[in-house]
């Protein structure tokens, strides 16, 4: 069992890795091979164009799209699993974007992937007999971690979005039973933003956040992700910092020069000395509200 365990998760290790590695090979196939044949100044509007037509007949024909975090995640919190349409179609549909300049990052297509990998291999062990109520969390907590290069990320992947083996007695509408009960002791806040400041009034607990504040991706106070304004107005980390100070929360705000979104990586995904800080600053913090349990 535990061989099997191990051949499947390498298997959509394997996978996870050539797409990576795939990604590359179409951007710079459009961006660097492309682009040298046709030296024109207008090519990145010929190559968005022509892009963009690709896409639309591709997700016409196909039926797919690429799926959102939020619609992967939600979907898996709702019914304990997702699925893709084989392979082949998702893999066409994360590359083509990636490929022409759309703006979407990696992970908006490759979560898809990952979680239905995941799914598939839990759903092979439990064929073979092995009781695996957790496996799809932990390794679906896991991929998130790598992907997005934050291990705590992991961590709160599997305590919020945990699934528990079907309850016989259905203890639940859908037929999970619950998520054991947690509460939430302290909360680092690295670059990111809520949508609504009300969250906040029945909050209590410590917040430490960081941000840079020419971040080029989320507001530092409020605004709209990427300046698109469709994606709608949210709070960054200033704004939360600001409300929280209001409503008596005890919280810190380390504000940041660096014109970046993640402060711990530079352009080559290298560890920057910022780092350092945010990795000591969040030791001595959690420290602290562990340290009060005790009080």
């Amino acid at each position: 069992m535990v061989v099997l365990a191990l051949g499947c998760g390498f298997a959509v290790g394997v996978v996870v890795s050539l797409l990576l590695r795939a990604t590359t090979a179409v951007t710079d196939l459009v961006w660097k091979g492309a682009a040298s044949l046709f030296p024109v100044p207008w090519f990145a509007l010929l190559a968005c164009t022509v892009g963009g037509l690709v896409i639309g007949l591709w997700t016409w024909w196909s039926a797919e799209r690429v799926h959102s975090l939020e619609e992967v995640m939600g979907e898996f919190r709702r019914t304990g699993s997702f699925r893709t349409r084989g392979l082949l179609r998702p893999t066409v549909s994360f590359l083509l974007p990636l490929a022409f300049g759309g703006s979407v990052g990696f992970e908006a297509g490759l979560t898809g992937i990952i979680t239905s990998a995941c799914c598939w291999v839990r759903d092979r062990l439990k064929a073979a007999g092995l009781r695996v109520a957790v496996v799809a969390d932990v390794t679906i907590a896991a991929c998130v971690s790598a992907i997005f290069a934050t291990p705590l990320a992991g961590i709160v992947c599997g305590v919020e979005g945990g699934h528990a083996e079907p309850d016989p007695g259905g203890s639940s509408a859908s037929g999970f039973a619950p998520a054991p009960p947690f509460r939430i002791r302290a909360v680092a806040n690295l670059w990111g933003y809520v949508r609504d400041l009300s969250v906040l009034r029945n909050a209590s607990v410590p917040i430490l956040s960081f941000q840079s504040e020419k971040d080029p991706v989320v507001p530092y106070r409020r605004g709209f992700p990427l300046r698109i304004r469709q994606a709608g107005r949210v709070y960054g980390t200033k704004a939360v910092f600001d409300a929280a100070q209001e409503l008596g929360i005890p919280c810190e705000h380390v504000p940041c020069p660096e014109k970046a979104h993640r402060l711990h990586l530079d352009n080559d995904g290298v560890l920057t000395p910022r780092f350092t800080e945010i990795r000591d600053r969040m030791a001595a913090f959690f420290a602290t509200a562990l340290l009060s349990l005790s009080d």
